[in-house]
C-alpha cells in the first residue's frame, strides 16, 4: 500500500518528536555526567590539597591524617578514572546532537518537502533514510539509564514498561434458577 503525501508528511513528525525526545534524553543525561565528572576532579583536587599540606607536618598525628587522606584520593582518583564521567557526557552530548540534527531533517521534511504534487517514490526514499539514519545513530548511541527514559517528556517508546495488571473482573453469574415458593 502506497503511502500519501499527508501520511508521510506525518511519519516526518513523528520521526521528529522521536528525535527531538531522544536528544532530550541524552542531553540530560551528558549534563548529569558532566557533573559527576566535575564533583570527582574537583574533590580529588581538594583532597589531594590537604594531604599534601599534611604531610609536611612534623607531627605523628599528622602523618596518620596525611595517609588516610592520601588513601583517599587514591580511591577518589580510581573512581574517578573508572566512571570516566567526562568522556561519557561527551558521547551522550554528541548523540544528542545526531538527535537534533535528524530532527530538523525530519520537520523540514515534513514541513517543506511533502508539499502537493510532490514525488511520492522520492518522499518515500526519503522517510525510509530519515528512519534508517535514526537507527544508525541508535546503534552506535550509549544506553540510556531507565531514569533518564522516563524523565522525558514525553516518556520515550523505548523500553517496554510492565504496564498495571488489568483489574480483575468476576465473572458474570447466571442468575439463580427460579424456584417456586414453597407452600406452608
Amino acid at each position: 500500500m502506497a503511502l500519501g503525501i499527508s501520511e508521510l508528511a506525518d511519519e516526518g513528525r513523528k520521526l521528529q518528536n522521536e528525535c527531538t525526545a531522544l536528544g532530550q534524553a541524552y542531553r540530560l543525561e551528558g549534563a548529569r555526567l558532566s557533573r559527576w565528572y566535575w564533583a570527582l576532579g574537583c574533590t580529588v583536587a581538594g583532597v589531594s590539597a590537604v594531604a599534601g599540606a599534611t604531610a609536611l607536618a612534623q607531627f605523628d598525628v599528622h602523618n596518620i591524617i596525611a595517609g588516610s587522606l592520601a588513601l583517599g584520593v587514591a580511591v577518589l582518583g580510581s573512581v574517578s578514572t573508572f566512571f570516566n564521567a567526562g568522556g561519557r557526557a561527551k558521547e551522550y552530548q554528541g548523540t544528542a546532537t545526531d538527535y537534533g540534527l535528524l530532527a530538523t531533517e525530519a520537520r523540514e521534511f515534513s514541513a517543506i518537502d511533502c508539499v502537493p504534487g510532490a514525488d511520492l517514490n522520492k518522499l518515500t526514499e526519503r522517510v525510509k533514510a530519515l528512519a534508517k539514519e535514526k537507527g544508525d545513530i541508535a546503534r552506535k548511541a550509549p544506553q540510556l539509564p531507565e531514569s533518564v527514559i522516563v524523565g522525558t517528556s514525553p516518556p520515550l517508546p523505548l523500553v517496554a514498561r510492565p504496564s498495571a495488571p488489568a483489574p480483575s473482573v468476576p465473572p458474570p453469574t447466571a442468575p439463580p434458577p427460579s424456584t417456586p415458593p414453597s407452600k406452608p
